[in-house]
């Protein structure tokens, strides 16, 4: 990558319309803007501002660290289940936020623990694609059709017809990821669980409450879409308002830091 990937697509983006210019074809700003899907970039916004406020309270950290405990100092048990959570972290919130979250957090507690992070990574990225696959907010693809299709398909038709074969899959992948890479994910490792659990503690319990009611109804929303008819572009910018408000209504700009606005921009 020798450009960033937004700058490309707005280099390119920006010739498009030069050369249409040349030939005296430019459209006018009305019909640029008419092009963008803005239920999808509404629906991302809103669920990216939703986990970057979420992010604050440590729970991507805590989560982490359980798993270590879980795991019971096995590299497969733990490897296993950092991909389910990001897997389901991936189904109901969006694949790119969920790997931009759980890919530093990766990183730190293999460090701690003094193992390989690629395996984990790999794993991680693959199930990230695959769970983010199950729902109409897990991935920008399921998003673009469900936002076109919005009079046909509900967030409950895309579960239940890709939930199964997304459940069926995991299982083989896993097993496939655990062969390939071998010793990476085989032996023990060694870890102070107890100082990890002190040194990586929910920060923001209030916060997290909070957090949990705006997404708990943020997800019931999504399956009540059959009958409220909202889209769901609005009921993640809803969420993310109200979460704002409940965060700090004075201090929202930090909270709009942790949106990737280059992947909006993409």
């Amino acid at each position: 990558e020798l450009i960033h990937r937004t700058m490309v697509a707005m280099i390119g983006a920006t010739m498009t319309l030069y050369f249409l210019a040349l030939q005296d074809r430019a459209p006018s700003l009305t019909t640029v803007v008419g092009w963008m899907d803005h239920g999808t970039l509404g629906l991302l916004w809103g669920m990216m501002v939703i986990v970057g406020i979420t992010m604050r309270t440590g729970v991507f950290e805590w989560m982490g660290v359980l798993a270590c405990k879980l795991s019971g100092g096995s590299k497969y048990r733990l490897c296993l289940l950092m991909c389910l959570v990001t897997g389901v972290l991936s189904a109901f919130l969006d694949n790119v936020t969920t790997i931009l979250l759980i890919t530093p957090v990766t990183c730190k507690l293999c460090k701690l623990v003094e193992v390989d992070p690629r395996p984990f990574l790999i794993c991680e990225a693959i199930f990230s694609n695959v769970f983010g696959t199950a729902t109409m907010i897990g991935d920008p693809p399921n998003i673009i059709v469900g936002n076109m299709l919005s009079d046909y398909l509900t967030f409950t038709d895309f579960l239940l017809n890709l939930g199964p074969g997304v459940l069926l899959t995991a299982p083989p992948l896993f097993a496939y990821l655990s062969w390939y890479f071998g010793d990476g994910l085989r032996g023990q490792i060694n870890a102070d669980v107890e100082g990890l659990q002190k040194s990586y503690p929910i920060t923001n319990k209030p916060l997290l409450v909070k957090c949990s009611m705006v997404l708990f109804c943020v997800v019931v929303s999504f399956f009540l879409h059959a009958a409220t008819h909202l889209d769901p572009a609005w009921i993640a910018i809803m969420g993310a308002v109200w979460l704002l408000i409940a965060f700090d209504k004075h201090r929202c700009h930090e909270a709009l830091r942790d949106v990737e606005w280059d992947t909006l921009l993409f």
